[in-house]
């Protein structure tokens, strides 16, 4: 979720500059970058076929099934991505505790305020957030 929130800031700065960018200087390249979409519509037309022979045949090629690799170069990279977890994980040990301590104050705190408050307030609360995101249609109510 982090990442998407990222990903959508940045999209939204960048866009922001090509519009103010556009706006000033009308010679601006806009609208398609047909190479991309040519390239984008060749990889769906290898790949949708490739996806549903796969999936949909009885008994594929072989070559379809199997990645070209030898097996010591997976079983080293595999050794390789383990130990670099290992090291993450040990060396940032105090830092994924604070995350985790974190995720669990949070977690008790919205047990306590669901839990062990009583439920009618709990439902006034939650039917005073409703109106209120209702907007001016509920005024009606008063």
């Amino acid at each position: 979720m982090i990442v998407m929130l990222v990903q959508g800031l940045v999209a939204n700065f960048v866009y922001e500059r090509k519009y103010c960018r556009w706006r000033a200087d009308q010679d601006e390249k806009s609208g398609f970058n047909y190479v991309s979409l040519l390239l984008g519509v060749g990889m769906l037309a290898i790949m949708s076929p490739l996806t549903l022979y796969r999936f949909t045949a009885t008994k594929p090629v072989e070559w379809l099934l199997t990645f070209p690799a030898d097996k010591s170069v997976f079983n080293g990279a595999s050794s390789w991505l383990d130990l670099g977890f290992d090291n993450v994980a040990a060396k940032g040990a105090g830092f994924f505790d604070g995350i985790t301590y974190s995720i669990r104050v949070l977690l008790d705190a919205l047990e306590v305020l669901l839990v062990d408050t009583p439920w009618p307030v709990i439902t006034l609360i939650i039917l005073f957030m409703a109106w209120r995101l209702a907007g001016q249609e509920s005024q009606f109510l008063l």
